[in-house]
C-alpha cells in the first residue's frame, strides 16, 4: 500500500511540474512576442522621428531661404523708395535677382 501511495504521490507531483513547466513556457512565448511588438514599434517610432527630423531641417532651410529674399527685397524697395539712380547701384545690387524683378514694375 505504501509503495503505490508514494508512486501516486509522485505521479501527482510530475503532473504538476509538467503544468508549471507548460504555464513557464507560455509565460515566456508571451514575453518573447510582447518584446517583438514592442522592437517593432521602436524602429517604427524611430523612423518616423528620422522623416520628422529631415523635415525641420527643409523648413529651418525653407526659412533661411525667404529670410534673405526679405532682405534682398526690403533693399531693393529702400532703394526704389529714395529713387536711387540705376548707375549709382552697387555692382552686387545689380545683379541681385530681387531688383531685377523689382526694375520690371
Amino acid at each position: 500500500m505504501r509503495l503505490l501511495s508514494l508512486c501516486a504521490q509522485s505521479v501527482a507531483q510530475k503532473e504538476d511540474q509538467e503544468e508549471r513547466i507548460a504555464t513557464l513556457e507560455k509565460r515566456y512565448l508571451n514575453a518573447q512576442r510582447e518584446s517583438t511588438s514592442v522592437h517593432d514599434l521602436n524602429d517604427k517610432l524611430e523612423s518616423e522621428l528620422a522623416l520628422k527630423d529631415a523635415q525641420i531641417k527643409t523648413v529651418r532651410f525653407c526659412e533661411l531661404s525667404f529670410s534673405f529674399c526679405l532682405v534682398c527685397f526690403q533693399t531693393c524697395l529702400f532703394c526704389l523708395n529714395c529713387e536711387v539712380v540705376e548707375k549709382s547701384f552697387s555692382p552686387e545690387l545689380k545683379n541681385c535677382r530681387c531688383h531685377k524683378v523689382a526694375n520690371k514694375f
